[in-house]
């Protein structure tokens, strides 16, 4: 029988995944960069090697994190096989799912929305974001005007 091989997954992986858990449990200002290399199993000068502060670390996770909910979105969005409600649907669903296995991550997005880097994260490349976002507007206008 073949032995199945797991991809080893990097230094520099291990800590930024330790980091987003963290960083969504506690929030920016409670984590320590100390917690954080504990939690990917490293020792704090590695962390700092990589990623040289918590800031920095921070705006990496949060771009990376910002960058694939965008892609999501603009997938689900400029999907034409799916019609509205099933739009509508996969996103209701996507965000239940999602606050009832981290129940952290409401106040977390909120305490993110509050801090002065939100803004520029959300802004960088949305230019597939607004294309999509036009395709799932032009279905919602159809579908008002075939109720009227």
């Amino acid at each position: 029988m073949a032995k199945t091989v797991t991809p080893a997954i990097s230094t520099e992986q291990k800590i930024k995944e330790a980091a987003a858990r963290i960083f969504t449990q506690k929030g920016f200002a409670a984590t320590k960069t100390r917690e954080i290399a504990e939690e990917a199993g490293i020792n704090l000068a590695l962390l700092n090697y990589y990623f040289r502060s918590k800031d920095r670390l921070y705006q990496i996770v949060m771009q990376e994190n910002m960058q694939a909910f965008k892609q999501g979105l603009a997938e689900l969005f400029g999907d034409q096989t799916l019609d509205v409600h099933q739009k509508i649907e996969k996103l209701a669903n996507y965000y239940i799912d999602e606050f009832t296995a981290h129940k952290e991550l409401p106040a977390f997005i909120i305490s993110t929305i509050n801090s002065s880097d939100f803004s520029d994260l959300f802004r960088e490349d949305e230019k597939d974001l607004i294309r999509s976002r036009g395709v799932f507007l032009k279905q919602l206008t159809e579908l008002l005007a075939k109720r009227k």
